[in-house]
């Protein structure tokens, strides 16, 4: 073997394009070179082949060179290969535990003051308050969030993805504008570090956790209600009256009377657990750039559809529209906030990550593209809270 003569490399004729190009045109029909990226090209399926299952059988190739085949929409489609992603902030499995067991104690402190405002206590450091708290307000949070958190999962690995953890925010004390303790829920993976397939999975599991906080939310406002006591309780000052969203409204008087609107001063624990929740997952199906509702709208239209200047330019008028009417119709601040977010995200949005689909070639058919827009809709209109979901009543006089 020391004998043997060396075998040169042309690096030149070997370069990592030459090399790339070699592996694609086994699985594909190599054209012209794109300007889309360094390595791009368009493409034909083979004769008799799927371009989509090709796809697949590439990147698996790929995958042990830390490389990833992406392939856009178009006529003919592009493929583009980047380096596979990677997360770059890696929270251990302690932490992100810590970071849910201190939001479950910052949700108790806030169910255990509005406990208190009921009861005859200058604090709401109280065993009593603490376990009532724990029972009828932090656990069904709690509840709906590790549900919201294992269902997405579950439908990301039908997809074989990986969307990491969802972590949710949570103060300790309830604002007179915020009284739900829990404020968001947020993935801890960068969606342009998770390798959607195609535009049917990141619709569907972007969709699936908004599904559980939504659903959720409401039956835990109904029973919450169901069980608040249409009387005023002994201890009352200055009340906060809470607004239903119209779906929570519509079932609370089929079935529980004409009363709700009394209730909604003194509502129980787990309804304002119910109603926060509910609030929270129709937040999150906004069509707000970096929200899930915005990576549904991506999924739905595909992104030639959104990158079309006359769409992008129709929905920022929408946009800005629509903050103009929500500044001139409430004070409810969280609101004006999102109103002026979605404009300014709609306005510059190059800083923000947008989702990795592997093969956007795939259209999206229509039952998929139906259920995802039916549900998206209703979601939006049924689970439209108030313009002002929380007034605070300052001259009250429980006599």
């Amino acid at each position: 073997m020391s004998n043997a003569e060396s075998i040169v490399i042309d690096t030149e004729t070997w370069g990592q394009r030459e090399l790339l190009e070699e592996i694609c045109s086994r699985y594909f029909v190599i054209g012209n070179q794109s300007g889309l990226t360094d390595i791009s090209w368009e493409i034909n399926s083979r004769e008799g082949e799927e371009i989509s299952t090709n796809l697949i059988e590439l990147n698996i190739h790929l995958k042990s060179l830390s490389l990833i085949g992406l392939l856009d929409e178009g006529n003919p489609p592009i493929l583009s290969i980047i380096r596979y992603p990677v997360d770059p902030v890696n929270v251990p499995f302690w932490q992100q535990s810590l970071i849910w067991f201190t939001m479950f104690i910052f949700t108790t402190l806030a169910g255990c003051y509005w406990i208190s405002q009921f009861e005859n206590s200058e604090s709401i450091f109280n065993s009593e308050f603490f376990l009532e708290s724990l029972k009828y307000f932090s656990i069904p949070v709690f509840f709906t969030m590790l549900s919201a958190h294992f269902i997405r999962k579950n439908v990301a690995s039908l997809f074989r993805v990986d969307v990491g953890n969802l972590v949710p925010i949570a103060f300790p004390l309830i604002s007179p504008f915020w009284p739900f303790g829990i404020v968001g829920v947020f993935g801890q993976k960068r969606v342009d570090t998770i390798t959607y397939p195609n535009r049917k999975s990141l619709g569907l599991i972007e969709l699936s956790s908004i599904v559980v906080l939504v659903l959720f939310g409401s039956i835990f406002s109904i029973i919450g209600l169901s069980i608040t006591s249409a009387n005023p309780p002994e201890s009352l000052s200055d009340p906060l009256v809470l607004q239903a969203n119209f779906i929570v409204e519509l079932l609370s008087n089929l079935f529980l009377g004409d009363d709700i609107s009394i209730r909604l001063q003194w509502i129980h624990p787990t309804a304002l657990a119910g109603f926060g929740l509910s609030m929270i997952g129709w937040i999150l199906i906004l069509p707000i750039p970096g929200f899930p509702g915005d990576r549904i709208l991506h999924s739905i239209l595909g992104s030639k559809n959104l990158d079309k200047s006359t769409n992008t330019t129709s929905i920022f008028l929408l946009t800005l529209t629509l903050m103009c009417i929500v500044f001139l119709s409430t004070t409810f601040w969280p609101w004006l906030i999102l109103a002026s977010l979605a404009s300014w995200r709609r306005f510059s949005s190059d800083h923000i990550p947008v989702s990795l689909i592997v093969d956007e070639s795939s259209e999206l058919d229509g039952s998929s593209k139906n259920f995802l827009l039916t549900i998206s809709v209703v979601i939006i209109l049924l689970g439209l809270p108030s313009l002002s979901p929380v007034e605070y009543i300052d001259d009250w006089d429980l006599s």
